[in-house]
């Protein structure tokens, strides 16, 4: 009885390390295929900017265009903001006969100014 229970307490850590020896050659390949569909991606865009810009270049007499860069440069914002607040709290208190009045008085003006414009590229701050 006592080597059944060993054989199968055997079993499943096989089992076991079988199963995580595969998720281990799963992942490592996964970023082999990731590597390899990026490269892909990068040959295509790369031969297709090649295309373009020779086709230009016999179309517009030996001028490329300036605007076709091979890298992505994200487009940048300039935005500035002023924000100005004022505060007017006044409170009054007065008694009478037997009793008093409080009267207060509260005002508060919030006033924001934003402008933002889109920068050109290759003249992101980043």
């Amino acid at each position: 009885m006592g080597m059944v229970k060993k054989n199968r307490a055997q079993v499943i850590s096989e089992y076991a390390g079988i199963i995580f020896l595969i998720l281990a050659v799963i992942t490592a390949v996964s970023v082999f295929l990731k590597r390899a569909l990026q490269a892909n991606i990068r040959d295509a865009r790369n031969y297709m900017i090649t295309q373009v810009n020779s086709t230009y270049a016999a179309t517009q007499s030996g001028t490329t265009p300036s605007g076709i860069s091979y890298e992505y440069e994200p487009y940048y914002v300039e935005q500035n903001s002023e924000i100005s607040s004022r505060v007017d709290d006044q409170a009054d208190f007065t008694r009478g006969a037997g009793a008093g009045k409080a009267t207060t008085s509260y005002n508060e003006t919030t006033e924001a100014t934003s402008t933002s414009r889109q920068l050109p590229p290759g003249q992101g701050s980043y």
